[in-house]
């Protein structure tokens, strides 16, 4: 059955995840109505918070708020600044190599709400799509410093998992999105960490969830 269900997580990785689940959740009956309505900007583009997206900082997400409230559960706040916040805290434990490779991460996933952030309206759906797929996109980036991902875990393992903890680990399953469950599964096979085999084991256990609360 796992392996049945993990075929079925690369399938799914090819199609719009949020569509998957979008469809679950009316299934199961915990859509939320408001999530996919236009919010209008609430306050004017500010060239400061650009600079924010530009430069990585977790002040955007404020910003992004501000802009475009969906409250203290939504993706923005929930996840977005919540995992940002929690490595600037914790950016000392990481080597200068690695410190450099997290603040580029973060200009990444900033960087990827820029146009989202200038347009007149969004969705809070829309804003966790960019968020999500901003976390496939830079989860992983290659810099000079780590060519590879698994490089950068393997020097900085302890750092890593100090912000990337199993609640945190729990708290990226939580999105019910497929293309991150798939992304934790290939890390976790590629880099071979401890820590990340259990990340594997919980989007296996999570899938499995899901397929008897909707198949029984």
């Amino acid at each position: 059955m796992k392996l049945f269900i993990l075929f079925v997580l690369v399938g799914l990785s090819n199609v719009d995840g949020a569509s998957i689940w979008g469809s679950i959740s009316s299934i199961l009956g915990f859509g939320d109505n408001n999530f996919d309505s236009p919010i209008q900007a609430v306050e004017d583009v500010s060239q400061e918070c650009i600079h924010y997206a530009q430069s990585g900082s977790c002040e955007f997400y404020d910003c992004l708020e501000k802009r475009f409230p969906c409250g203290e559960n939504s993706y923005n706040v929930k996840f977005g600044k919540h995992f940002c916040s929690k490595v600037a805290r914790n950016i000392r434990l990481f080597s200068p190599n690695g410190q450099r490779y997290m603040n580029a991460t973060n200009v990444c996933l900033t960087s990827n709400y820029i146009d989202l952030y200038q347009g007149s309206d969004a969705t809070c759906k829309r804003i966790k799509d960019v968020g999500v797929n901003a976390i496939v996109t830079c989860q992983g980036i290659q810099t000079v410093e780590y060519p590879s991902f698994c490089q950068f875990v393997g020097d900085n393992t302890r750092a890593y998992w100090k912000i990337f903890d199993a609640a945190d680990m729990s708290k990226m399953l939580s999105l019910n999105e497929p293309r991150v469950w798939r992304l934790l599964i290939e890390q976790g096979f590629e880099c071979g960490t401890a820590r990340l085999q259990r990340g594997v084991q919980g989007v296996i256990q999570r899938l499995k969830s899901v397929w008897d609360n909707i198949f029984g």
